[in-house]
């Protein structure tokens, strides 16, 4: 991003902070994986008029899994300047979509530091250091 840039999209903050941020946490090594830009929803079946047609899919920005087959978490980046509370709200959802028990909020350069909310206390962001909780 240039100097002569200030805004800094969805996009760049995935980039830019929060998947250096997973990476350096020990995720995307194998077996840990991360599923960037993952579609887990085919969209809802709308019918009007006898037309049938499907509504928007749902895409996670992340997917952090243990293995390929077993996703533990979501997590959702926001455009530097959008409250923190969006991202976490979305993550919220979808993870109980997936039926995930964490969706850990994250903290970019515009957000104040957050720390994981009560209901996913046992989250780590490391998957090489866990913690007492069971998945």
């Amino acid at each position: 991003m240039t100097a002569t840039t200030q805004i800094m999209t969805e996009a760049d903050t995935c980039r830019e902070l929060v998947t250096p941020k997973l990476v350096d946490a020990g995720w995307g090594s194998a077996p840990h994986v991360i599923g960037e830009q993952r579609t887990f929803t085919n969209g809802r079946i709308i019918v009007a008029g006898g037309r049938v047609r499907r509504g928007k899919q749902k895409r996670a920005d992340y997917l952090l899994y243990y293995r390929r087959d077993y996703p533990l978490a979501v997590v959702e980046a926001k455009e530097l300047g959008l409250p923190a509370e969006t991202g976490v709200q979305q993550a919220k959802e979808y993870a109980e979509i997936l039926g995930l028990k964490f969706a850990p909020p994250t903290a970019t350069a515009s957000s104040r530091s957050t720390t994981p909310p009560a209901s996913s206390a046992r989250w780590t962001a490391s998957p090489h250091r866990p913690n007492s909780g069971s998945v």
